[in-house]
């Protein structure tokens, strides 16, 4: 079955490659007319990624998020699949925080600018300040923000400590923070991997936490009230074995 599976990727990696390639172009094409229309080629991108991988996308939670609703939604992050199994699970119009590297990719990061997506220079803060007040402006009517708190992705499970950046544009604009937690997708598309395997992926929309009970002061509650959230998720899907054995290691 591995042997098959591996012919299959030889075959369809390509083919996804190209895919990527063909709907970062339409993206740019549509985004010169409406950027809020573009939003539906991620979305649709996403989908065929976990059709064709496949990811067995299994959702709780749904019923958290309401129509119309802006949300900053903070994520843990195992995978270089992650923004799509996100993009897949949701069907948002969702502003991505990603590192500028990703943005000076020829035609994908093109498209990731076009989307509106926010490009964060890790080596000039100031920039980053910039790119973030920028979005301000754009995350309303419906339109969310979403971060990767951790900052990087990790090589394994456990879940390392929160940035405030997520959190202080939350009680900026005055609008819920959604914490996210996703299990499974370390197996999917591992850190330390440039190949895909299939698998099956827990999505869980845990309910939004108001920032309007926080302050620039308590900040630091507010972030770890939503790692909280996100650390029981991962403590109680994964065994008590499983924890041990990733921390001996």
């Amino acid at each position: 079955m591995k042997f098959l599976y591996s012919l299959y990727r030889i075959i369809i990696y390509p083919i996804l490659l190209l895919m990527t390639a063909l709907i970062s172009i339409c993206v740019i094409i549509v985004s010169v007319f409406s950027e809020k229309a573009a939003y539906v080629l991620p979305i649709a991108h996403s989908r065929l990624l976990t059709f064709f991988i496949p990811i067995r996308l299994k959702i709780f939670g749904k019923k958290n998020l309401e129509k119309g609703q802006s949300y900053v939604f903070v994520i843990n992050h195992n995978s270089a699949l992650d923004i799509g199994a996100v993009y897949a699970g949701l069907k948002r119009d969702i502003r991505w925080v990603m590192k500028k590297e990703l943005t000076d990719v020829p035609v994908f990061g093109t498209a990731c600018r076009k989307l509106g997506n926010i490009p964060i220079d890790r080596k000039n803060p100031n920039k980053a300040v910039e790119s973030i007040n920028v979005a301000k402006q754009k995350i309303r009517d419906g339109v969310c923000l979403a971060f990767f708190p951790e900052g990087t992705r990790r090589d394994d499970v456990l879940l390392g400590p929160f940035k405030k950046g997520a959190f202080h544009f939350a009680i900026d604009i005055g609008i819920p923070v959604v914490p996210i937690t996703l299990v499974g997708m370390e197996k999917i598309m591992p850190k330390t991997s440039r190949l895909f395997y299939p698998g099956k992926v827990k999505m869980f929309i845990h309910s939004p936490i108001e920032s309007k009970e926080y302050t620039k002061q308590s900040v630091d509650d507010f972030s770890d009230k939503a790692r909280l959230v996100i650390e029981s998720t991962l403590k109680r899907e994964y065994s008590d074995d499983y924890f041990k054995k990733v921390i001996n290691d």
